[in-house]
């Protein structure tokens, strides 16, 4: 018996990603101060099966970037959203919504460790942000 071609799509959940934008030469923006500003774009919808991590597999990849598993999230996404989603652009799981914001980010509660492409997908690791 074959399984339906939309099985994993029932565990699909709504998130928002928020690109970081860098400037033409590639570097961060700084102000006359010499600081980091950070700038995003508008968030784009996307709609993912993001699960928290669980496994010493993951947590071998994960420790180069010194990241433990506790509220690590990870994510398969279609190939075809290579390059959108990169290091340290902030995310919005788990209800998270970019509506009403005062700032950019405000209410994301995740960011993007690592977007590694496989063959057909690719493996992106979500770290929980820390809020004040």
């Amino acid at each position: 018996m074959k399984a339906p071609n939309d099985i994993f799509r029932n565990w699909s959940k709504v998130c928002y990603i928020r690109k970081r934008v860098v400037s033409d030469e590639g570097d961060v923006i700084i102000d006359e101060y010499g600081n980091e500003i950070q700038k995003y774009e508008e968030p784009k919808k996307y709609i993912i099966n993001y699960q928290p991590v669980t496994n010493d597999a993951d947590e071998a990849i994960l420790k180069p970037y010194g990241v433990t598993l506790e509220g690590t999230v990870k994510a398969l996404v279609d190939i075809k959203h290579e390059g959108e989603l990169n290091k340290y652009d902030l995310a919005y799981l788990y209800g998270a919504t970019p509506n009403n914001e005062e700032y950019e980010g405000q209410k994301a509660n995740y960011r993007v460790i690592t977007a590694i492409p496989q063959n057909m997908k690719i493996l992106v690791y979500f770290e929980r942000l820390t809020k004040m």
